[in-house]
């Protein structure tokens, strides 16, 4: 995040990051890419958690990573202050349950569906 970000419902507040090590590569839409043996295909979600949301297809080991679109247990964060939507959360859960993936995680390391 180049720029700071509150979280009002969780009491956060996130400096600005200054470090580096920002993406010097972007994407819309959809991306491959090969890393260790395993292909990856990554995709862009319509406005879910946020604006920027992606899935990973690890396609040789048949797992999804699905980031923050994914909340096992408790309602989900939607940050409408970057431009995430309800809708787009519900869609993105609808295109992922129906795929045949073995093993599905959240950023937090919640399985489901294994």
């Amino acid at each position: 995040m180049g720029e700071a970000h509150d979280l009002p419902v969780f009491g956060l507040h996130f400096g600005a990051f200054t470090g580096g090590g920002f993406a010097a590569e972007t994407f819309t839409g959809s991306k491959r890419l090969k890393a260790n043996g395993e292909s990856l295909a990554l995709q862009h979600f319509a406005p879910a958690h946020t604006d920027t949301d992606i899935y990973i297809l690890f396609e040789k080991g048949n797992v999804i990573h699905m980031g923050d679109t994914f909340f096992n247990g408790f309602y989900p964060y939607i940050d409408s202050s970057r431009a995430g939507r309800s809708a787009g959360m519900i869609a993105a859960a609808d295109k992922i349950w129906g795929w045949p993936v073995r093993t599905r995680r959240s950023f937090r390391g919640m399985a489901a569906g294994e």
